[in-house]
């Protein structure tokens, strides 16, 4: 437990409270956990190819869970869309085309089974 100037507000330690936490970075995914966001990617994509409502909610639930899984399979912190996107554009510009090709209105299903092998080969 980090150690405090008792000086500190609550709020103070509280943000020290954050800070640690953040700056120790995720928990590491085990091989197994990864097989698993990977599978059900696969899996989504799959379901999501059904021309139905149901088909068509998995399509859109996949494609938002997707940059979250992106960041989780890599270790890293998901900071929300928009800082993801930042991050992508500036660190991997293959994953962040891949990103918004797929998250395009017009995009096609072969932009979505891009995205889906990418990730499945993190």
């Amino acid at each position: 437990m980090p150690h405090y100037n008792t000086s500190y507000s609550f709020g103070e330690k509280f943000l020290l409270d954050i800070q640690t936490i953040f700056m120790k970075g995720t928990k590491k995914l085990s091989f197994k956990e990864k097989e698993f966001l990977k599978g059900w990617l696969s899996k989504m994509l799959l379901r999501s190819s059904k021309n139905d409502i149901e088909g068509n909610y998995r399509y859109y639930w996949m494609l938002k869970e997707s940059l979250e899984i992106y960041f989780e399979l890599r270790g890293q912190w998901y900071l929300g869309q928009k800082k993801s996107f930042r991050w992508l554009k500036e660190n991997d510009n293959f994953a962040f085309s891949l990103f918004e090709n797929s998250y395009q209105k017009d995009s096609s299903y072969k932009d979505i089974e891009k995205l889906v092998s990418f990730l499945k080969n993190i």
